[in-house]
């Protein structure tokens, strides 16, 4: 499988064909089955989180990411984060800018659904990448652009994601 990375925007690219199947089985197991060591309440739904980089990355998931990093932005300092996400139905996570302990950011998905589960952000434009197994988006600067799902969680059993962050050396 080489992954296809479009950018779409200065800081926003669209990854497709991310994971070998083989792979993509394994992560969409787990994401399926994994215990939360975190639950993100909301009024209306919920967002379970496993951090998969605390655990020892049993999923060896590490070295597929770090090549993508690498490919968009050399100058990797360090993996922040690595989180499987599963949000349930009506959970939203509005147009928000991150802090500055997040840098850039990488949303993977694990299943197929309608449009409003996928993400969008504004460079100065909106651009968005639809909520698609086996892809995803890399947003540099996430720290500084306004970004969020584009709706809220429906017409599925629960959104599968993961999540990473990174910092980079900036000059």
């Amino acid at each position: 499988c080489r992954t296809m990375i479009k950018q779409l925007s200065t800081n926003g690219y669209q990854l497709s064909d991310v994971f070998e199947p083989d792979h993509l089985a394994v992560l969409t197991k787990q994401i399926d089955t994994f215990t939360p060591d975190f639950i993100q309440p909301h009024p209306d739904g919920r967002r379970e989180k496993l951090a998969i980089l605390d655990i020892g990355d049993p999923t060896n998931i590490r070295p597929t990411v770090t090549e993508l990093i690498l490919q968009i932005t050399p100058n990797l300092r360090y993996i922040s984060s690595i989180e499987l996400w599963r949000d349930y139905p009506g959970y939203t996570n509005s147009d928000h800018i991150d802090s500055s302990e997040i840098e850039n950011i990488m949303i993977l998905y694990f299943d197929t659904g309608n449009n409003i589960l996928g993400t969008r952000w504004f460079d100065p434009d909106e651009y968005s990448v639809p909520y698609k197994a086996n892809s995803g988006l890399m947003l540099l600067n996430s720290d500084k652009i306004l970004h969020g799902l584009c709706g809220a969680v429906s017409g599925v059993e629960y959104r599968k994601a993961m999540y990473i962050n990174w910092k980079t050396i900036r000059g």
